[in-house]
């Protein structure tokens, strides 16, 4: 059974009804954080196009796939635009949209599974990966704030770092940061988070991607992950 129990502070929306269908009942992406399928489908009747696609698209997940595709339904979030005579989205550049933002799925993913691992980290960590913030990132968030979808996060921004340096202004970012991640994941204003997020995607990554590094000189890594003192040899150095 899929389990719709969470739901991310993202939802996206899908463009393909048969990928964005597969992807949900493959389990990459949650029932929850989809907002609705938009398809370029001409269907009267939905039990037709589930003959149709659960053969043509879905076959190897028939079971999982009837599951995603009739919860949709009965939240009336399968749209036709064609049944009104009107065009669907393009779905060229990715088949799933955030905001204005086109993902494919697992880019989506992705951005899904940063989003998990950032809710889940205790607020005292989340304070400290803002408080080191690169200067690159801080640049993005401020652009965003002054002239981008950030803008609700701040709307005084540009009004309050007037005559203030640069690393004032940062803290200044950073400080609303942590009061506004402080009330995850009931954020408000709820539709800053994705593209904040997207902004600081690649720095959570770095930072919170489990690596296997070798921290001393006198350890190597060896076969299956272990870590043996490293061996002098005769003679060496």
């Amino acid at each position: 059974m899929i389990n719709d129990a969470s739901k991310p502070p993202i939802e996206a929306v899908g463009l393909s009804i048969s990928r964005c269908i597969l992807a949900i009942a493959e389990g990459r992406i949650p029932p929850g954080a989809v907002q609705k399928i938009v398809g370029g489908t001409l269907f009267d009747n939905l039990e037709n196009m589930w003959q149709e696609y659960s053969q043509k698209y879905w076959s190897s997940c028939t079971l999982r796939a009837r599951t995603a595709f009739f919860q949709l339904v009965e939240q009336n979030k399968i749209d036709q635009p064609r049944l009104r005579n009107e065009e669907p989205p393009d779905s060229s550049a990715g088949i799933w949209m955030v905001g204005d933002r086109k993902f494919e799925t697992a880019a989506l993913k992705e951005l899904l599974d940063i989003s998990e691992t950032f809710l889940r980290m205790p607020p005292a960590s989340r304070d400290d990966l803002i408080n080191i913030l690169p200067p690159d990132a801080i640049t993005a968030l401020q652009d965003g704030i002054l002239k981008g979808r950030l803008k609700p996060l701040m709307p005084d921004l540009a009004e309050n770092s007037a005559g203030r340096a640069l690393p004032e202004i940062g803290q200044m970012i950073r400080d609303r940061l942590k009061g506004y991640l402080a009330a995850a994941p009931a954020f408000v204003p709820i539709e800053v988070y994705p593209d904040l997020l997207y902004i600081l995607q690649p720095f959570i990554r770095t930072r919170t991607v489990d690596k296997s590094v070798v921290t001393t000189k006198s350890q190597r890594p060896a076969a299956f992950s272990q870590i043996r003192p490293a061996i002098k040899l005769p003679g060496s150095d």
